[in-house]
């Protein structure tokens, strides 16, 4: 008995994933999930600090054609970071000197996730001048982020939800009206529900959820 504890020990402490690696890409799922090559077995990716649309949505496509066209085939160094998004490691992915996960937002393919990776200022810049610039998923008015279109999925309600969408601004832990003076740059369109799953409260301003 005293064996067996040891080896569940020993077992636990080794880390299922180094905290960096390199392996060949052999295939992209979606725009911000890839499978890569380690130690001859395939690992499957969540890339840090973004969302992409979901394959259904418009752009997810493009999403995953653009990652493809990025790094499959190719040899990448995964840097994984110490969070896991539906049972997924999340990483950072580089081809050479190019920062993979930041080049996807770049182009307007992916949202910043900034609530999941608050401290990416490259990666909020960079979404913010693919706003600005109306650059990829961005061309059109208030995109549905791939988070509201996974809650409207589950409960068999894809659709714009009209009225029922709320604003939330970064670096303000309350979601808005869109008539709201808190609402200015940087706004991102969600559902009440999708605004509490975040952990935002009502704006005690525009009170958001009264008629």
């Amino acid at each position: 008995m005293k064996k067996l504890f040891i080896c569940i020990t020993i077992l636990l402490s080794i880390p299922i994933f180094a905290s960096e690696f390199k392996g060949r890409c052999v295939s992209v799922v979606e725009g911000d999930i890839v499978m890569v090559m380690r130690e001859g077995r395939e690992i499957k990716i969540q890339l840090w600090g973004i969302d992409c649309p979901e394959i259904e949505q418009p752009f997810g496509k493009k999403a995953k054609e653009f990652t493809t066209s990025l790094i499959l085939g190719k040899t990448v160094k995964v840097v994984t970071q110490d969070r896991w998004k539906f049972d997924l490691p999340q990483a950072k992915l580089y081809l050479d000197k190019t920062y993979i996960n930041l080049e996807i937002v770049k182009v307007g393919l992916a949202w910043y996730h900034y609530w999941l990776a608050p401290y990416e200022s490259d990666l909020d810049s960079a979404e913010k001048e693919a706003q600005e610039k109306k650059r990829g998923l961005w061309q059109t008015p208030f995109p549905v982020p791939p988070w509201n279109w996974r809650i409207g999925k589950r409960s068999g309600k894809v659709t714009d939800p009209g009225k029922d969408w709320v604003f939330i601004v970064r670096r303000d832990k309350r979601y808005h009206r869109y008539s709201c003076k808190y609402v200015r740059y940087n706004i991102i369109r969600t559902t009440v529900q999708g605004a509490k799953l975040m952990g935002f409260t009502p704006c005690e301003v525009c009170k958001p959820e009264k008629e």
